[in-house]
């Protein structure tokens, strides 16, 4: 194998595309082993009539973010299956994998702000499937207190106030007594900070049920933020916070969908190679799903459309599927394997493009390919 590296301008030219599609080509033997024609008929395509960019500008902006169980990712998904099918593919169709117990989503309302003793605006998340707050939410930073002991013992001071929970917390529950005393209390939430100057987002909807969904309001800022409050606190400062966190939940169950579609094999039509990206994201405010995994995703997508557009005739099946359920531990793939292990024995190669926020530093290719990406 060897690695060659490029000028990352080009990238957006479809050059990771052509790479991605050329590795298809001893696997799916597409038309001859290594047809030249069609070959230069794809390298022609995707490099003067790309349409990625557009395709990920759709995705990401006027589809936006893609929680698992998500109205937004539905439409991701209806939409990715019908342009599949105006490419020409066959088998286009939605495979439902599993369940979402509660649908989430976020609303358009995502602030969080320090008001006083100077304002500031907060990079923040809060996580899916859990509490938002209702409406604007002002109130006093508060260092939390020690125990439960401590916690009733202010409770007045507690009252509204916004808590900042100590780092070492982050990702736990604080003590059970110490919960119910904050909650007791009247708090406006609890807030946490992130590791570093990066926010993630994450969650989970295990437990869930409309009948018992989560009240407690957790909030997860930059450092930096988290810092600064902590900091105007200790210089005898009183910060207000303001936060309007729209978490909004929607009846369930939620149904969750792979998307599938195939290129034909011409002579091992039962035989196939599998290419793919995970369709789903998280949705923290502000995200639009870009990096992981709508690159990957439109990549694939593209790789269908060159191909058919460059007439493309490979002997074995090429498999086109968009997982869900990704990012919660790849669901949608797992359950694939589970619904169709009668066909696993026949799958050449599976190729995944999630490169995430990952730099791009080249394309790995056999030495056969070379010549065809430098040309590139």
């Amino acid at each position: 194998m060897r690695r060659i590296g490029y000028d990352p301008s080009k990238a957006m030219k479809g050059l990771r595309i052509l790479g991605f599609l050329l590795l298809l080509i001893p696997y799916a033997q597409v038309g001859a082993q290594g047809d030249p024609e069609v070959i230069s008929r794809i390298i022609d395509e995707g490099k003067n009539r790309n349409q990625v960019i557009r395709h990920l500008e759709y995705l990401c902006i006027q589809i936006g973010p893609r929680l698992t169980g998500s109205s937004n990712l539905q439409k991701a998904c209806e939409w990715t299956r019908d342009m599949f099918k105006s490419f020409g593919l066959q088998n286009a169709h939605l495979e439902q994998w599993g369940e979402v117990p509660v649908g989430f989503r976020r609303g358009p309302n995502q602030i969080a702000r320090m008001v006083a003793p100077y304002p500031r605006t907060f990079q923040f998340t809060t996580r899916a499937w859990s509490a938002g707050t209702n409406g604007l939410v002002r109130g006093p930073a508060v260092k939390a207190p020690e125990n439960a002991e401590a916690a009733r013992a202010m409770k007045d001071q507690l009252k509204g106030a916004w808590v900042l929970m100590p780092p070492q917390q982050r990702g736990q529950r604080p003590n059970e007594e110490l919960e119910n005393a904050l909650r007791e209390a009247g708090i406006a939430g609890k807030i946490f900070p992130s590791r570093n100057e990066l926010v993630i987002t994450s969650g989970s909807w295990r437990g869930l049920t409309w009948e018992n969904l989560p009240t407690d309001v957790e909030v997860t800022v930059r450092l930096s933020d988290y810092q600064a409050v902590m900091s105007a606190l200790d210089a005898g400062q009183q910060p207000i916070l303001e936060i309007w966190a729209e978490n909004i939940w929607e009846p369930g169950p939620v149904p969750v969908y792979n998307v599938i579609a195939d290129i034909p094999g011409t002579e091992k039509p039962e035989e196939m190679v599998i290419v793919s990206g995970h369709l789903d994201s998280w949705d923290g405010p502000g995200s639009q799903g870009t990096c992981d995994n709508g690159t990957g995703t439109m990549v694939a997508l593209e790789a269908a459309r060159l191909l058919m557009t460059a007439g493309a005739k490979p002997k074995r099946t090429i498999r086109f599927i968009l997982w869900t359920g990704e990012e919660q531990g790849l669901l949608g793939s797992r359950a694939y394997v589970e619904m169709h292990k009668d066909e696993l024995d026949k799958i050449s190669a599976v190729l995944v493009d999630d490169g995430g926020t990952n730099y791009s530093g080249g394309l790995v290719c056999i030495e056969s390919m070379r010549p065809m990406l430098e040309k590139a």
